[in-house]
This record gives C-alpha cells, sequence and structure tokens, in this order.
C-alpha cells in the first residue's frame, strides 16, 4: 500500500482510496418513502464508469449501479423502477423510491480507473421508527420465511 494514501483499504485486485463527497452522511426515511443522495464528482473522474455501492451492516459491500456512457446498469436487485440516477458534470446522485427494510444500508458512490476504485465517505439509510435491533429481526424473519 503507497504511503502516499493512509486512508485507502486493499482488496485483491483493487486499491480502494476515499475521494468523493457525499452528502448527507445518514438519513433517515419512512418505509415507502424515497430519497436522493447526493455524490460530487471531481472532473477527472467524470468520464470514468462511475458506480453506487450498497453495504449493509454486517455484510459484505456489493455494486448495485454502474454508469458509462450516460447509461446506467444495475445490478444486485436493483432496477430502475426502484432507483434513478441523475448525472450531470460534477454529480452522480442516486434516488431511491418506495423504500423498504432491505434498503437500509450505507451507500458509496466511486469511480473506477484501472484496478483503482475511489469513493466517497458514504450516506446511511434508516428508517424512521425503527431501532437497528427491531430492524434486523425484520430482515432475518422475512429471509428464513420467504
Amino acid at each position: 500500500m503507497s504511503s502516499s494514501l493512509p486512508d485507502s483499504l486493499c482488496f485483491p485486485g483493487l486499491l480502494l482510496c476515499q475521494m468523493f463527497a457525499q452528502s448527507p452522511s445518514s438519513v433517515t426515511v419512512e418505509l415507502g418513502g424515497s430519497v436522493t443522495l447526493s455524490c460530487s464528482v471531481p472532473e477527472r473522474y467524470a468520464s470514468n464508469v462511475l458506480v453506487w455501492i450498497k453495504q449493509p451492516s454486517g455484510e459484505p459491500p456489493k455494486s448495485i449501479v454502474s454508469f458509462k456512457n450516460n447509461a446506467a446498469s444495475f445490478l444486485g436487485g436493483f432496477d430502475n423502477k426502484h432507483c434513478a440516477i441523475d448525472r450531470r458534470s460534477d454529480c452522480f446522485n442516486l434516488k431511491i423510491s418506495n423504500i423498504e427494510a432491505s434498503d437500509v444500508a450505507r451507500y458509496y458512490c466511486g469511480a473506477i480507473r484501472d484496478t483503482t476504485v475511489r469513493f466517497g465517505t458514504g450516506t446511511s439509510i434508516r428508517l424512521k421508527g425503527k431501532s437497528s435491533n427491531s430492524l434486523l429481526l425484520e430482515l432475518l424473519f422475512r429471509r428464513h420465511h420467504l
């Protein structure tokens, strides 16, 4: 790991470095509501593949959207009925509609250049009126009974 990147994380084959400004750091929404996660893209990364990464608590991160050549590809169960991308010169925003319990997670925006992923500090989505323990129990119940 390079000493010039003290806050970076290493994963096999990828170097991850925080670069992108995201706001807010967390947001609380109601079930069925919607939220827009903002991401400011540095100009030098505007032409790279842009991604949104979802990381539920205690789980590994997974890509949910990739964006290249003005086209979004939705991954991991996300689709254009549940999510929308707002891509302008300096932003790469993710709007999630009809929020479900499974949307509770930390979301990171970023760009892929060669084998390096540069990403933001993340935005957490929380449900209004739900504690993390009751949410975890609800998610576990759904997984075992569906």
